[in-house]
């Protein structure tokens, strides 16, 4: 019994000594992005292990904006991709709200697909100026969808929405049913991560790719 006792001790303190260590990651990145940007925010989630460690944040101002700060463990420098999700944020809006427009629900998430945009972007980008300044081809945005609609109806909102921000975009528009899309736009607003595996675990019943540029418009049905 002293035996079983010790090892549930030992079990204990290592497990405290865990949370106390995400915590001070936690708090760690949270106080430098503070520091950098002026602004409170709040530390959602920690993930990694003592090599690589991300945490997930958003401005007390927007609990919808997420994004990830990254804590060296050689030096302890944190980095994060605020400024970039602030821009990635409009591109959201802007095809949620060409959706709700065409009265559909949505939500969108989009990356920047450079690794210089977090070098680059300023206070002041908006998505075309980005686009510029890292020398992108292109945004990715993931978009889910309540309702089950004509293709062409999807490929006509998202080009809508691009030549608004005159931007390239690829867009996968993901179709869910019922809960599912309730459940999976929870996620994707509280992951800044979110990405097409994770998606499709909500059982899409369809998933169409579609290609925007200054030239053309193209969809591919996926699903």
């Amino acid at each position: 019994m002293k035996k079983i006792g010790c090892l549930l001790l030992a079990v204990c303190v290592l497990t405290l000594q865990g949370c106390t260590t995400l915590r001070s990651y936690s708090d760690e990145a949270r106080k430098a992005v503070e520091a950098k940007y002026g602004e409170p925010f709040t530390a959602t989630e920690v993930i990694g292990n003592s090599y690589n460690v991300k945490v997930f944040l958003h401005p007390d101002s927007n609990e919808e904006l997420m994004f990830t700060a990254s804590i060296d463990q050689d030096d302890g420098t944190v980095s994060d991709d605020y400024l970039v999700q602030l821009v990635n944020e409009q591109i959201n809006k802007n095809i949620e709200q060409c959706f709700i427009d065409s009265m559909i629900n949505s939500s969108a998430r989009c990356y920047a697909v450079s690794d210089d945009a977090v070098t680059y972007v300023t206070e002041n980008d908006d998505p075309k100026s980005l686009m510029e300044a890292c020398g992108m081809d292109y945004y990715v945005t993931y978009v889910i969808i309540d309702t089950d609609c004509e293709p062409e109806t999807l490929k006509d909102l998202i080009t809508r929405s691009c030549q608004k921000q005159e931007i390239d975009m690829i867009a996968v528009v993901f179709v869910l049913l019922d809960t599912n899309y309730e459940k999976c736009r929870k996620e994707m607003r509280q992951n800044p991560e979110m990405n097409e595996s994770l998606i499709k675990r909500y059982d899409p019943i369809h998933i169409y790719a579609i290609t925007v540029n200054e030239d053309e418009t193209t969809l591919t049905v996926e699903k």
